[in-house]
């Protein structure tokens, strides 16, 4: 019906190749330059399995990826996701966002998650436009880490639940009764942000005095947790009492029924 050469031209998902990293790199810069320098950075030292392209003819029209999560098979984290200007409010970042949530059906993924930044530039909400198209494709803004990448800076982290996947079974509820922090690293979007890593144990919480006070001396600016909800649960009292504040939570993280709360705390004197 509408011949070859109109289907040749149609627009399509594709998988991200290393002679598109410069032009990738290119459309992410129109945007954010810092982003641009560690996309490319990222592709050279960590390669672009689970990254795909907008391809139209011998152009590209946009880019956009996943990373799998450590904590569940289930969820996935949004990678570098940006549309050429030139073609921007012509419906192609909604037909590639689309597209790359049905490849992940066949991966059984039922959620997404989208970290991203309230960045203001001379006036300008930098990444405005893209959280409108978050929220128009039915993402809901779900953890907000205050001052994360810099003062005024901070780090929105939205949901986008898989319409066409059905939930999972609910985990059993479990009743945790510790909490050991056994460590910290600097978190891998700002380097001066201590991601504080736990284990379960028993006994209440323990060992956050000490790993806070350590990550001070090495000069974190802030402390993050990152913790499932029944643990949260019970450790609440004790994080607010050492300076925590409940950041939100990503519903249904490791399960239905079982989310990841962040706790976020300001580490200056």
């Amino acid at each position: 019906m509408f011949g070859r050469a109109k289907k040749s031209s149609a627009p399509f998902l594709d998988q991200m190749r290393t002679t598109d990293i410069d032009r990738v790199v290119d459309i992410i810069d129109q945007t954010d330059e810092d982003d641009a320098e560690e996309a490319r950075e990222a592709f050279l030292k960590h390669g672009i399995n689970g990254m795909f392209v907008l391809r139209q003819n011998k152009d590209i029209l946009g880019v956009t990826g996943y990373l799998p999560s450590e904590a569940s098979e289930q969820v996935v984290w949004l990678s570098y996701t940006y549309l050429d200007s030139a073609y921007r409010g012509q419906n192609y970042g909604k037909q590639m966002l689309s597209k790359l949530l049905e490849l992940l059906n066949g991966n059984k993924v039922r959620k997404i998650f989208i970290a991203t930044s309230d960045y203001v530039e001379d006036g300008d909400e930098i990444y405005g436009d893209a959280h409108r198209f978050y929220e128009g494709m039915g993402a809901v803004q779900e953890v907000v880490l205050k001052d994360f990448y810099a003062d005024g800076e901070s780090k929105l982290v939205y949901g986008l639940v898989n319409p066409e996947m059905p939930s999972d079974e609910e985990l059993p509820s479990v009743f945790p009764d510790g909490l050991r922090i056994e460590s910290f690293g600097a978190d891998g979007d700002s380097e001066d942000v201590a991601a504080l890593s736990w284990a379960e144990s028993s006994g209440g919480v323990t060992g956050l005095r000490e790993t806070l006070l350590d990550a001070r001396e090495q000069q974190f600016r802030l402390a993050v947790l990152a913790i499932p909800s029944d643990i949260s649960a019970f450790a609440s009292s004790a994080l607010i009492d050492a300076g925590f504040s409940n950041a939100g939570e990503l519903k249904d993280f490791y399960a239905s029924g079982s989310s990841q709360i962040w706790w976020i705390r300001t580490l200056k004197s």
